[in-house]
């Protein structure tokens, strides 16, 4: 059995296992360490905590982070997610695709490091984004803007976006949420 090869070498080694296992249908958390007894006797030591409710969270957690990620991902809408610094930290297939994205590690860069691995067309519209970044964070209530972004042919849409910057309780920043419809056709009516 594993477990038994397990504490054996926790004695040989003299540090503490840690394991998790279900029983009758909850999660249990277990930690066992060797103690000795004064004629140098090694006993087994430990405790088991009942972590169901935590496991059932955690999943549920996940979940709905699934959920949350297939809704983002479906939209033709531009989703973007930036950390304090306007780094990028999630993105959704619109948005990747726009810039030619798709295959780019894009998480934790700045506009300008996501720039230099896309097409030289996007790299002013992607460097610009740091000035509609601060304006927005210069509101504290986020703000609205029309930008023009070329595709890959070189031609020109039209896009309503919305900066939404967050804040923790003390008003550092958090991120900034970042969210983009084309209009194109409407404003060409």
């Amino acid at each position: 059995d594993e477990l038994i090869v397990r504490e054996k070498q926790m004695f040989d080694d003299g540090k503490l296992i840690e394991y998790n296992e279900t029983f009758n249908g909850r999660f249990y958390n277990t930690i066992k360490f060797p103690i000795f007894r004064d004629d140098s006797t090694p006993m087994l030591a430990g405790f088991t905590i009942d972590i169901t409710d935590r496991k059932l969270a955690e999943e549920a957690l996940k979940e709905n982070e699934e959920k949350l990620l297939t809704l983002i991902n479906s939209s033709p809408d531009v989703i973007c997610f930036k950390d304090a610094e306007n780094r990028w930290i999630q993105a959704n297939r619109s948005i990747l695709e726009l810039y030619q994205l798709q295959n780019v590690d894009y998480f934790n860069k700045s506009e300008k490091e996501l720039a230099a691995c896309t097409s030289d067309i996007f790299k002013e519209v992607l460097e610009n984004c740091n000035i509609s970044d601060e304006l927005a964070w210069a509101s504290e209530t986020g703000i609205r803007t029309e930008e023009i972004i070329p595709d890959i042919n070189g031609l020109l849409h039209v896009y309503d976006i919305i900066k939404l910057p967050l804040y923790y309780s003390d008003k550092k920043r958090k991120g900034l949420v970042v969210y983009g419809r084309e209009i194109t056709e409407r404003k060409m009516a």
